[in-house]
């Protein structure tokens, strides 16, 4: 019961820091560093997710050697995050030193990191979103029967973070494009331009004042300034 008592108490801390961080680059940075640190041992973690539909990069990470593993498996075409992504939800590994699904990752993963065991769980990001979150150590076997508990718990924690941000940032972007394009009808009526004509104008002016294009637009909107004057 304490140790549940002690898992409870961390994750409550971790969701804590994963709700109130508004940024998606800093909040996977965040869930990185904070599943990483939470692990016992000398541990590392990093987020991928799935771009362009099947294009797959390294979102965050707590240390290089975690983000050097992902990249190697991106190069090489296979590796456990690949398949937790499209083949299984799970994928561990015990000791890389001894590993055949994968035997050339592995070996050089090893050889140039010092990573000896990983945990790959998938995120369900969105409706048709996915992601992985990486679990690598420099110890073999590191993810015992707890860690393998836990690590669920966190993905899931994280795949919940990650689909709360993405409305918020859909929203942001939908509101710029709305203000931009009140800026560029001001600019069109007011000087009888063209709309790509009023869009160049207001980038020229974002670029010289080096201010948010988004930012400029509502100071148009708002105060009528003409950018440039």
């Amino acid at each position: 019961m304490a140790e549940a008592r002690n898992f409870d108490e961390r994750f409550a801390a971790v969701a804590r820091g994963l709700v109130n961080e508004p940024k998606m680059r800093h909040l996977l940075q965040q869930i990185a560093e904070l599943v990483a640190a939470d692990l016992d041992g000398e541990a590392y973690a990093s987020v991928s997710l799935v771009a362009r539909r099947r294009e797959v990069l390294t979102a965050a990470a707590s240390d290089e050697r975690a983000a050097r593993a992902d990249r190697l498996q991106y190069e090489a075409g296979q590796g456990p995050c690949l398949d937790a992504l499209w083949e299984q939800d799970t994928v561990r590994i015990d000791d890389l030193a001894s590993e055949q699904r994968y035997r050339d990752w592995a070996r050089r993963v090893a050889a140039e990191t010092g990573i000896r065991s990983s945990l790959s769980l998938r995120l369900c990001t969105t409706a048709d979103g996915l992601g992985v979150l990486n679990l690598y150590s420099s110890q073999p076997k590191a993810f015992h029967a707890q860690t393998r508990g836990e690590g669920p718990a966190f993905a899931t924690r994280a795949a919940v973070a990650l689909r709360s941000a993405q409305p918020e940032r859909h929203l942001r972007a939908t509101t710029s494009h709305h203000l931009i394009s009140q800026a560029q009808g001001i600019l069109m009526e007011r000087f009888q331009m063209t709309a790509e004509q009023a869009l160049t104008v207001l980038t020229r002016a974002s670029q010289d004042a080096n201010v948010e294009l988004r930012d400029l637009a509502q100071h148009l909107i708002d105060m009528g300034d003409t950018p440039g004057r």
